[in-house]
């Protein structure tokens, strides 16, 4: 099983007599262009697609892998049979009525209402040679007929086929359809999410490439079948398909940031080879990561939390998933736990450095002036140990800096929320980035979306009352994705104000000593020798106040100095904004509940959740350390 897999939706009914010539030729077209693309270069030295995919570790295939995503009617049978013919890869049918006697492990499925009760409509899952490796998912039809108002269960599933498709392969005769969720319906979604479709032109024997690119945005169902209607328009709009072609329009999607068109993209990229880093961090990271707590602790003023396990680089694997569904979960969440522990590891690592270095750059400051106050004979150790002091920071801070943990703690925290999101979203086959036309923006998000093509769609029975029940538990429970949330960010800002402002009040302290210092210096010299004839302060006292004139500004600044790079008060605010949009979404999401209301509150918390990262990735160049 290779880690790049592409999946190519079918839609339309293609009759025997039609499937040998157009259909195969498509799949053939399709065929050579995902290898074309799998041999494409990156943008990094000596780096194809494959290459790239290859390195998220995820399969062990040796080259690019094909799904089949489709509904099912007696007529496909020939579209099976061409498909298997090619030894292509495996099958995913998608149908949109549950069978009632079959719920939860699916035996049978309808691929119309069961009410209609139409001959041919029940199909016995068992009787249409699916192999080990196929798929099938089973959508609600019913629930959608029963919502107010109804959501026609055919169109539920051509969304379905869309959202997860890379490609589409159309049987269409370039009219539209008379019920909705026909084969139009079908290439309009592709064509709106950026999706390339490639037309078996049912009248014309031809098989044509509808590139997205060509047509203007929001382009409706009546332009495009007018456009399609004469043989001139067909021409101009949909060139006969070619391989190469396709093969670059999936590399804009597919391609990781940093391929040759896209190099400027991706702030990310540059360090895309080392993440996530390899191997476990050694021990004395882990000391240093661990000490965050307690420095935060100290710095909040509450008692310190209980470090975690030292991150391994692996989640745990758990108990043997029983169905395909649960091990697509498994994956995810094994890639999320994995990302968030080494997130967690590079966070704590790169604050406990920041706040060591300016420590040790104000312990500098004091090694540097104390010759000032002590015996001329000391001066050469003090300044051979403030040499080393400060050799020691820039040691400290360049081996932080070379192995980019700013860098790889930004990428892995957006990473591991994005995942985190998906966990809640796919069991039910729905994802942020539903409906969002063109490429990824950064390098995690594609690799998100690589583990999220990998899995594919999630098998089995996709029942509302499953979807509105996990709904309920994001909404009202502490760990679900909504409430818990709510409550993160309302322990964040709460712990990140109290930091903040517990540094503002050691910042203004040290002012204060300094002015009074001062003060109380300048009044010895000239006031207390008005009042006491022949007063003269000892010179300790003014050795000792230029110590402390140089040290007590430098803790000042270390201060301000780590609320710059940490960013504690902004991470509070940041804090205010979402906690009450979570709770918000959860007032939202009031009983009762419907399947529909269910699927866009998940969507819409994974959004947020996504969002927040987002903002979190943007102050990557804040983050990197300061070594004074």
């Amino acid at each position: 099983m290779s880690s790049l897999t592409v999946t190519v939706a079918f839609a339309g009914d293609c009759p025997a007599a039609q499937v040998t010539n157009p259909f195969a030729a498509a799949i053939d077209l399709v065929r050579d262009a995902v290898g074309a693309l799998a041999a494409a270069p990156t943008g990094l030295a000596g780096e194809t697609v494959l290459d790239a995919y290859a390195a998220l570790g995820l399969g062990g295939g040796q080259g690019p892998r094909l799904r089949l995503l489709t509904d099912y009617t007696g007529e496909k049978e020939g579209v099976f049979a061409a498909w298997r013919h090619g030894a292509n890869g495996p099958v995913h049918l998608v149908f949109p009525h549950i069978d009632e006697r079959a719920a939860g492990d699916p035996g049978a499925a309808w691929t119309d209402a069961p009410a209609s009760r139409r001959p041919g409509t029940r199909i016995d899952l068992g009787s249409i040679g699916l192999r080990p490796g196929d798929g099938v998912t089973v959508l609600d039809g019913e629930a959608a007929l029963a919502e107010d108002p109804p959501r026609p269960p055919r169109l539920e599933q051509t969304r379905f086929l869309i959202r997860w498709a890379d490609l589409l392969v159309a049987a269409w005769d370039g009219r539209a359809a008379s019920e909705p969720g026909g084969t139009d319906e079908a290439v309009l979604l592709a064509l709106g999410k950026g999706i390339p479709v490639v037309w078996c032109a049912a009248d014309d024997g031809l098989v044509r490439l509808i590139d997205p690119g060509r047509l203007w945005p929001g382009t409706t169902l009546s332009e495009l079948v007018a456009l399609v209607s004469t043989r001139e328009g067909r021409d101009r709009i949909t060139p006969p398909a070619q391989a190469g072609r396709i093969a670059e329009l999936l590399l804009r999607q597919l391609a990781p940031p940093g391929a040759a068109d896209r190099a400027d993209e991706d702030p990310e990229t540059e360090a895309r080879r080392a993440f996530p880093p390899p191997g476990a961090p050694g021990a004395p990271e882990i000391r240093m990561a661990r000490a965050w707590r307690r420095i935060a602790a100290l710095l909040a003023g509450e008692p310190a939390a209980p470090a975690p396990e030292a991150p391994d680089g692996d989640a745990a694997p758990g108990p043997p998933p029983a169905t395909a569904r649960q091990r697509g979960l498994g994956i995810l969440a094994a890639e999320a736990q994995r990302a968030d522990r080494l997130a967690t590891h590079h966070g704590n690592l790169q604050r406990t450095v920041q706040t060591l270095l300016f420590a040790l750059a104000v312990l500098a400051v004091l090694v540097g002036t104390l010759p000032a106050a002590l015996p001329a004979s000391l001066k050469v150790a003090l300044v051979l140990v403030e040499f080393l002091i400060v050799c020691g920071i820039y040691g400290l801070w360049s081996r932080q800096v070379t192995a980019s943990h700013h860098r790889r703690w930004s990428d892995l925290r957006r990473y591991a929320e994005r995942l985190r999101a998906m966990r809640a979203t796919w069991p039910h086959g729905i994802d942020v980035a539903d409906g969002r036309a063109g490429p990824p923006g950064t390098w995690t998000e594609w690799r998100a979306r690589a583990v999220l093509r990998f899995v594919g769609p999630p098998t089995g029975v996709l029942d509302a009352a499953r979807l509105i029940e996990d709904a309920r538990l994001a909404r009202d429970e502490a760990d679900g994705i909504i409430l818990g949330q709510a409550l993160y960010h309302a322990r964040a800002e709460r712990l990140n104000h109290a930091i903040a402002h517990r540094l503002e009040v050691l910042e203004g302290a040290t002012f204060k000593v300094l002015l009074a210092c001062l003060a109380g210096f300048l009044a010895a010299k000239i006031l207390l020798p008005l009042v006491v004839p022949g007063f003269a302060l000892p010179g300790l006292f003014g050795d000792a106040l230029l110590v402390m004139s140089a040290v007590v500004p430098a803790i000042a600044a270390a201060c301000l100095g780590l609320e710059a790079k940490v960013g504690f008060e902004e991470l509070a605010r940041r804090s205010r904004r979402f906690g009450p949009e979570f709770e918000r979404l959860r007032q939202d999401l009031a009983e009762p509940l419907g399947p529909s209301r269910a699927a866009e509150g998940l969507r819409e918390a994974a959004r947020l959740l996504t969002t927040d990262a987002d903002g979190w990735r943007d102050g990557l160049l804040r983050r990197r350390l300061a070594k004074l």
